[in-house]
C-alpha cells in the first residue's frame, strides 16, 4: 500500500453529502488500481482531507506536511479543503489538483530522506482514480 486517502469531516451535517460520496468512490477506485501502479518499495503517503463544519475547522489553509514515521516510511500530508469548492460542481477536479500538490510535497520530503517514491506513478493512480468511470454500487 503506497497511498492512503482519508477525510476528516468537520460536522455531522456533511455525512452523505455529494462531496462525501464522491470522495468515497474515489477511494474505492484507488484501492482497486493501486497494486498494479505503485511499487511496494515506495514510501507511503496518507493524504488527509479536512473539511470545515459546525464542529471543526482546520487551523490552516492549503497543504501542510504532518507526521512522519521513519520505521514505517509513512508521511502524512494534510489538506484543508476550501469550503467554496466542497459545494462546487468541480469538486472532483479540485480534489485531483490538491491531491497532485500533496503528492508533489511528498516527493520532495521523501527525496530529502532518500526514500524511493515515484511521483509519476502516484499521479497516474490519482488521475485514474478520479477520471475513470466510477462504479456506483
Amino acid at each position: 500500500m503506497g497511498l492512503f486517502l482519508s477525510a476528516i469531516l468537520g460536522g455531522p451535517e456533511q455525512l452523505d453529502k455529494p462531496f462525501d460520496k464522491i470522495s468515497s468512490l474515489i477511494c474505492r477506485r484507488k484501492d482497486l488500481l493501486q497494486d498494479e501502479l505503485i511499487d511496494p518499495e515506495d514510501g507511503i503517503v496518507n493524504v488527509v482531507f479536512q473539511y470545515s463544519g459546525t464542529l471543526m475547522r482546520p487551523d490552516f489553509c492549503g497543504i501542510r506536511t504532518g507526521s512522519f514515521s521513519k520505521k514505517k516510511r509513512i508521511l502524512v500530508i494534510q489538506i484543508a479543503f476550501p469550503q467554496e469548492v466542497v459545494i462546487s460542481e468541480q469538486f472532483s477536479h479540485h480534489y485531483l489538483l490538491l491531491l497532485i500538490d500533496a503528492l508533489t510535497e511528498a516527493k520532495k520530503y521523501f527525496d530529502k530522506k532518500r526514500i524511493q517514491f515515484s511521483l509519476e506513478s502516484h499521479i497516474i493512480l490519482a488521475q485514474n482514480s478520479i477520471m475513470a468511470p466510477l462504479d456506483r454500487k
